[in-house]
């Protein structure tokens, strides 16, 4: 659990220092979070959907279950609890763990390419579009 804790934490906490980068003025940052938190909200609602709504989720081996403890976005919220449970064997807590930590390194790698360059930009806030073609330049 604590392996899974800290893979989410630099998940969401790399993100966020690429977003809190593309931002020059304070004045910014509010709206340059918006997407940041949406993703945040969409990853725990993505993980407890099943369990709030389909009683399906509470047997083993629930599909939606299934998708969402390996979907990077959402496994930081769902695995420690069905991990808790005993919902999942340990081949597929391994397989979740890796495949959050390849999103991980994927997620570091993008943010290294495009951070030097991002953190002393002067002007208007950075589009998404804009970083991404940032970090294909590189």
């Amino acid at each position: 659990i604590f392996v899974i804790f800290i893979l989410g934490f630099l998940f969401y906490a790399l993100i966020a220092a690429l977003v809190g980068a593309s931002v020059s003025r304070m004045e910014d940052l509010a709206q340059a979070m918006q997407p940041y938190s949406l993703l945040g909200v969409l990853g725990f609602y993505l993980a407890y959907f099943p369990a709030m709504f389909t009683m399906d989720s509470l047997e083993t081996g629930a599909a939606s279950d299934n998708v969402m403890q390996t979907f990077p976005v959402s496994s930081p919220f769902s695995l420690p609890a069905a991990l808790m449970v005993g919902k999942l064997s340990m081949p597929e807590v391994i397989v979740a763990v890796l495949i959050l930590a390849a999103f991980v390194a994927l997620v570091a790698v993008i943010v290294a390419r495009v951070y030097e360059m991002i953190i002393l930009h002067n002007g208007s806030r950075l589009k998404f579009m804009d970083i991404i073609k940032m970090a294909g330049r590189k």
